[in-house]
This record gives structure tokens, sequence and C-alpha cells, in this order.
């Protein structure tokens, strides 16, 4: 975790979700969670760092709000395909303004 928050919030995040294993709602894994970054503003934990299987590890960020939990397993509703074409984010580097307008345009306008 790189951007400083609410202790509090901080380490509900990290309990719930550093390590485990994001799936698509049709059970295809997307990556593991890396890093829980925070919302520039606010500084509450809003995304998953997910860190990408291939050739190169890259690293997307999906945003917790779009997060669910099924049978134990963390889901986004969403495709390999559109967390791919999503922008990158810097491995354990805080968010800049320009990061997460350029998240949320790819997340929330679509």
């Amino acid at each position: 975790m790189t951007t400083p928050y609410d202790d509090q919030n901080a380490c509900v995040a990290l309990d719930t979700y550093l390590g485990r294993t994001v799936h698509t709602a049709g059970g295809t894994a997307l990556g593991r969670v890396d890093d829980v970054l925070a919302d520039a503003h606010s500084r509450t934990p809003d995304w998953l760092v997910l860190r990408v299987r291939g050739l190169r590890p890259r690293r997307r960020a999906v945003p917790i709000a779009l997060c669910l939990e099924s049978r134990g397993r963390l889901l986004v509703p969403t495709s390999t395909r559109q967390l791919l074409d999503s922008p990158p984010v810097r491995p354990h580097c805080a968010l800049t303004n320009r990061d997460e307008l350029a998240l949320r345009a790819h997340w929330f306008t679509r």
C-alpha cells in the first residue's frame, strides 16, 4: 500500500484483498491482488492492483466497488480483454489525479 489512508480502512482492505486471485464472473482468473491503492482525494482504499500473468507481468487496477464475493471467490464483472485495455499502473506507486481520471474513464464511462 503506497498512499496514506485512514489506518483502519487500510488494514481492512489489505486483510480482505491482498494476495487473493480475482476472477471474471465466468471463472477465468484475471490476476492476483498485488496492492491496494487509495483515491487521490479522499485517501480511502478504492482500487485493487492486479498482477496479470503473461510473458511480461503487467499491473492493472480494478475498482473495489465492482468486486463481488461469491462462494469465497473474488469476482469482477469484466473480461480479460477489458482488464488488459485498462490503463497500466506502476507497481507500489500512489495514483496521481491523472492516473485516477484515466482509470475512472475506463471503468465507469463504458
